[in-house]
């Protein structure tokens, strides 16, 4: 094969790999903005629920108790039919929500032993018989019970 042979086929060669690499760039690019579209819309759904459900706690949270409140948003949490990562991570603005209703100040003092132990809750979470999953929600749950009793003991202090 002499050299004009060879440099011909090398050229035919680069020609076929140039046109693969074009498909395969064109065929990445449409299947990324497909699921980027998919991955959109699914974001604005979830966001509408999750908005939803945020309402209706605040409102219910008026006539619940802690305990009701930390029942109910834990049972949200395991029927979640959205996004798992936004379910998850909104189980302590749920519960901020419904505790925000009303002052639970009495609440509070009455648990401010309690919540000292880094176990604060983990008995009433081991009861329910729950999965690692919800065992991780309900402790974000008794998290959120602690910060916000530390957030009125202090405000109810310093008004003092």
């Amino acid at each position: 094969m002499s050299d004009t042979d060879k440099s011909e086929a090398n050229q035919g060669l680069t020609q076929a790999a140039k046109q693969t690499g074009t498909w395969v760039v064109a065929a990445l690019l449409v299947a990324s903005t497909i699921l980027g579209t998919i991955g959109f819309f699914r974001y604005k759904h979830a966001e509408q629920v999750l908005m939803s459900e945020m309402t209706d706690l605040r409102q219910l949270g008026t006539t619940m108790d802690v305990e009701g409140c930390a029942d109910r948003v834990l049972d949200r949490f395991m029927h979640c039919d959205v996004m798992r990562s936004l379910c998850d991570a909104e189980v302590p603005r749920m519960m901020d929500a419904c505790l925000g209703a009303q002052l639970r100040d009495a609440y509070c003092q009455s648990v401010a032993v309690e919540r000292r132990s880094t176990g604060f809750g983990y008995d009433k979470c081991a009861k329910k018989g729950l999965q690692r999953r919800e065992m991780k929600a309900c402790a974000a749950i008794f998290r959120t019970i602690d910060k916000y009793c530390d957030r009125r003991l202090l405000s109810a202090n310093s008004s003092i």
